[in-house]
């Protein structure tokens, strides 16, 4: 579907994934340790649960703490970034009502999210600020 706000989100994770080809994966880019493959795959990984799970009631296995401390290879990161855009696709095709509740409320302390075009918005915008991290290292460093 054209116009599908979904439609965003499917372009961050396009982006993404071009990028994660470009950068040094292993490198460090946050002072705790934080390496970019983890930041990427967290990205994806999120971007996975909310919209499998949270939007779409289905199920998808997650390991929320071990996205940002164990390494990820850009295999592995590609699959889930991949899965990510299948599920954003998946979503464009249902076709949604963005204000159809969610089955649960989501509490993320300063605001609820409680509705399709709630879940959406979040998950762009936590999606675009990681894809964003990722972008400003590659382009510190244009060699990677």
């Amino acid at each position: 579907m054209k116009n599908h706000p979904a439609q965003r989100l499917l372009g961050y994770l396009k982006t993404l994934k071009s990028t994660v080809s470009e950068i040094d994966v292993n490198r460090q880019i946050f002072k705790e340790g934080t390496k970019a493959s983890q930041v990427a795959f967290h990205a994806s990984q999120s971007a996975n649960f909310f919209l499998r799970v949270r939007i779409s009631g289905g199920e998808f296995p997650r390991d929320k703490d071990s996205e940002l401390t164990s390494d990820h290879d850009v295999s592995e990161i590609n699959k889930s970034i991949d899965l990510a855009i299948q599920a954003t696709q998946d979503l464009i095709d249902k076709d949604l009502d963005l204000n159809e509740k969610l089955k649960e409320e989501i509490n993320m302390g300063d605001f609820v999210i409680d509705s399709v075009g709630g879940g959406l918005i979040f998950v762009t915008a936590h999606t675009s600020e990681h894809l964003a991290q990722l972008v400003m290292l590659h382009d510190a460093n244009p060699s990677f």
